[in-house]
């Protein structure tokens, strides 16, 4: 295989304005995701569908990704150029969502979610591998063009709230539809790298070795059962916030807010962080996760649920810089393609299994059902913590 010319301390010249085009990729399939997340729950709740079956449309979807996205992923490293699978899952995207204006029952309406998530979870993985390559190859900023996801993540919250509290739960598809149009369009602009010199994380064949690293994968799942503690949140935090009485506009700058938060964090990270055992930050992330979810039902105001979402910080980002640095001591460069993948089945399986159950708590119990999202919390610092008592001295 070649080498990889960036890692020995050459620098390629990089295609015209890489990480403009990168950073409009990343600007263009998060609009998208800004629109999906906080508001589709709400859209599926306006069809009067039960609330576990909002939890199976859901969950259902994240347990059909772990499946398909590693052989997209797989097909786009095999690709004349990335970009080219990225255009073409992006125009897909648009065609299924479409079916969603005039498919009509539940079963119905569940193939075509399942379909939905074939095409559109590449999405991110492609244009996150084609800036990945960008760093090795051309020393582009990461992080500066990684920022762009996220702006347009907070500013698809923003309008998207604001549009849904004026114009009701039906705006929620026109709004995704738009999202998807512009997904396509930053899509014939991302620049052209052709083929990687090492897989994709989801690509790489290399999960198969690293399960026999028993504490290594016990930790892995700790952290990933801390993330999947967020599946309320994700499934069902916009539906209760407008059952509290809050508007749409509301419920889109606290979305927003949980983004800042994290954005902060991760730009601070290095200061904040960078000398603490990895232990103790997954430790005190799933800590802050635990009490957040305890906390949430208690409704004292928008002020407080803006409080909340602060913590996002801590129960999702220091978790995730947590869980990247653990992937760095345990495990070899060679591998790393593989730990990210085996962190992403992970993550995603316990993220779905808990989104079934929130489902569940939530038809049944209502807000009070995010305490149970506070002991899953608890449950992936145990495991996290058994893990790392299985290493030896």
């Amino acid at each position: 295989m070649q080498g990889d010319k960036a890692s020995s301390g050459a620098i390629e010249t990089a295609p015209p304005a890489f990480a403009l085009r990168a950073g409009v990729g990343f600007f263009g399939t998060f609009l998208a995701f800004g629109i999906m997340l906080p508001y589709f729950p709400v859209w599926l709740k306006s069809l009067s569908l039960e609330d576990w079956q909002i939890g199976l449309l859901l969950s259902l979807p994240m347990f059909v990704r772990i499946l398909t996205t590693p052989l997209i992923a797989a097909y786009a490293d095999r690709a004349a150029d990335r970009a080219h699978v990225l255009i073409l899952t992006a125009f897909l995207s648009i065609l299924v969502t479409a079916l969603l204006f005039v498919v009509d029952g539940f079963w119905m309406l569940l193939i075509v979610v399942l379909a939905q998530a074939i095409v559109v979870a590449p999405h991110v993985v492609i244009i996150d591998s084609i800036t990945i390559t960008g760093v090795r190859r051309y020393r582009t900023d990461y992080a500066r063009v990684r920022l762009w996801g996220s702006v347009a993540f907070v500013v698809a919250n923003v309008i998207g709230g604001y549009v849904i509290a004026r114009q009701g739960a039906g705006a929620v598809l026109p709004l995704l539809i738009l999202g998807q149009i512009t997904t396509f369009g930053a899509a014939l602009m991302v620049p052209r790298v052709g083929r990687p010199r090492r897989p994709s994380a989801l690509a790489s064949g290399t999960q198969a070795g690293l399960l026999a690293n028993r504490p290594f994968v016990v930790m892995l799942i700790g952290g990933a059962t801390i993330h999947a503690s967020h599946a309320m949140l994700y499934g069902f935090s916009a539906i209760y916030w407008g059952q509290l009485g809050y508007s749409g506009t509301v419920i889109g700058a606290l979305w927003a807010t949980g983004v800042v938060a994290e954005v902060a964090l991760f730009q601070v990270s290095r200061r904040l962080i960078g000398h603490i055992d990895v232990t103790r930050i997954i430790v005190v992330g799933g800590l802050i996760a635990a009490l957040r979810w305890a906390l949430f039902p208690i409704d004292l105001g928008a002020g407080w649920y803006f409080a909340m979402q602060l913590l996002h910080a801590g129960s999702f980002s220091v978790v995730f810089l947590g869980m990247q640095r653990l992937i760095v001591m345990h495990v070899g460069e060679e591998k790393e393609a593989g730990a990210q993948g085996l962190f992403f089945m992970a993550s995603g399986a316990t993220m779905a299994t808990a989104m079934v159950l929130s489902g569940y708590l939530f038809d049944r119990f209502g807000g009070t059902a995010f305490v149970a999202m506070a002991l899953l919390a608890l449950i992936g610092i145990a495991c996290h913590l058994a893990g790392r008592s299985m290493q030896r001295p």
